[in-house]
């Protein structure tokens, strides 16, 4: 385990983020300006989604599930489809746990 000062120390002299954040903070780095969706593209969705009357629910008919299992981390989707075929995103979650899939036992029963 490393102190405070020992991450400062060692962020300090960095000279790679992505082998800093990697073996130090044990994240993934992803450089900013490689990131081709930004939290304005996702809140621009999110705001036509609204304008289209999606909701987010806790409860949805005719869902499916994906995910996306990297060891003690899963990435889930849920999608419900429309009447219209379409599909709706109804959730979205990342679950970073011992046994990621208990929690997504959890998401099926629901």
């Amino acid at each position: 385990m490393l102190t405070a000062r020992q991450i400062f120390e060692k962020y300090d002299r960095a000279t790679d983020m992505k082998n800093f954040f990697n073996r130090n903070l044990g994240k993934p780095y992803q450089d900013p300006s490689q990131v081709p969706v930004t939290l304005v593209h996702l809140n621009a969705c999110a705001e036509e989604g609204m304008r289209r009357g999606l909701t987010w629910r806790t409860e949805a008919d005719e869902t499916f599930m994906g995910i996306d299992q990297m060891g003690a981390f899963n990435l889930v989707i849920i999608k419900e489809r429309l009447p219209d075929n379409r599909q709706a995103v109804v959730h979205v979650e990342a679950i970073y746990h011992e046994d990621p899939f208990a929690r997504c036992d959890e998401l099926v029963e629901v």
